[in-house]
């Protein structure tokens, strides 16, 4: 059996093809780079796919950037996806921490692309007089947000 395969390994795009007997691929023509010949012998077989997502921490508005480590089987994408929103990592994150390790026992990790700083609140109380409260919460990613508290 055959199969046709455009090649992701690099900017020129070769037009493969892979002949898979019982299983296994046996030949590959038409690339132009060993990129494509070991492309092709994964993409046939069992493609992967590194994940890019977004997340949020927990107390945040905004999310952050993720990825994977590494790439796992296109199979498992949507449900890994799906994993990414059960999760909410406490702030600080910082860009390369790992915010989930092993998802769905892929063997491979959810890394931060983003930075999260930490949660914090600056009160004060009854600004010049004028029988107000103002609060700065800052959330991740910045900027800030005031918020006026009447009393």
């Amino acid at each position: 059996m055959n199969k046709s395969i455009v090649c992701i390994g690099c900017p020129l795009g070769c037009r493969l093809t892979a002949e898979i007997e019982t299983g296994s691929v046996q030949r590959v023509s038409g690339q132009s780079c060993l990129r494509g010949e070991a492309y092709a012998r994964q993409e046939a077989v069992r493609p992967m796919r590194v994940l890019t997502g977004n997340m949020k921490a927990a107390g945040c508005q905004r999310p952050f950037s993720v990825t994977t480590s590494k790439p796992i089987p296109k199979d498992m994408l949507l449900a890994c996806a799906a994993e990414l929103k059960r999760h909410h990592p406490q702030p600080p994150i910082f860009a390369g921490d790992r915010v989930i390790e092993n998802i769905l026992n892929t063997g491979c990790d959810v890394l931060a692309t983003q930075d999260c700083p930490p949660l914090f609140t600056v009160g004060s109380e009854n600004i010049l007089n004028t029988g107000c409260d103002v609060l700065a919460t800052q959330d991740c990613p910045p900027p800030f947000i005031v918020e006026r508290v009447e009393r």
